[in-house]
């Protein structure tokens, strides 16, 4: 199978963890989004240019949640990451829309600021902040964030708040958040050094982007 992703993206780090987890063995392929040439390559592929997008023989799968469910649902033998559960789905699912909007609102933010320089929006982050307060309340209660173990809304969710650092929202001030990060850690294999990468190849990009 063949995966075209970038390493900085939260979404594509979520489906390389989750690869581990399941001891999936991938074709990386890494897409340069400023890169013409590559994103013309990436459009004949998925028209809709989502990254990630997986390549399993005819089948094109785009965007991480998708891709997510995609792998859990053929690959998890146990099918504890996306059980077949009506309910269990539905609660799985609701997080899942929840971690597509908290990544919204921290694009909105990190974007300007990281990548162009920009200073900060204060709204912007307020938005952000709404989600990550709204989450911590969420967890009060609960060890996993949809179900009584690791799924696929923990993956997600995990390197949603993993990305939250590079702009200074630390997830210790948040005692759930921090408490199911620390829980959930240790099952998402490989986690830690594809953090290494993203931070790695970020140095870089922000060097050429912002020289001074």
């Amino acid at each position: 199978m063949d995966l075209y992703y970038h390493i900085i993206p939260p979404t594509s780090r979520a489906i390389l963890v989750l690869a581990n987890i399941l001891k999936l063995k991938l074709n990386l392929i890494s897409i340069d989004t400023k890169d013409a040439n590559e994103m013309e390559m990436l459009s004949k592929i998925n028209p809709l240019q989502s990254l990630p997008t997986l390549v399993d023989g005819e089948i094109v799968v785009g965007e991480s949640h998708t891709v997510l469910i995609y792998l859990a649902e053929k690959f998890d033998k146990a099918g504890t990451l996306y059980p077949v559960d009506q309910s269990k789905r539905t609660k799985i699912n609701e997080c899942l829309f929840f971690d597509t909007n908290m990544y919204k609102c921290f694009v909105a933010y990190s974007m300007p600021v990281v990548l162009k320089g920009m200073e900060p929006n204060e709204e912007l982050m307020e938005k952000l902040l709404v989600c990550v307060r709204t989450f911590d309340r969420y967890l009060e209660n609960r060890s996993y964030a949809a179900c009584d173990h690791l799924t696929v809304a923990d993956v997600s969710l995990f390197q949603t708040i993993a990305a939250l650092a590079v702009i200074d929202i630390q997830k210790a001030d948040y005692a759930n958040v921090n408490r199911w990060y620390e829980k959930v850690h240790s099952e998402m294999t490989g986690s830690d050094e594809f953090q290494a990468q993203c931070e790695r190849a970020l140095r870089a990009f922000l060097a050429k982007q912002l020289p001074n």
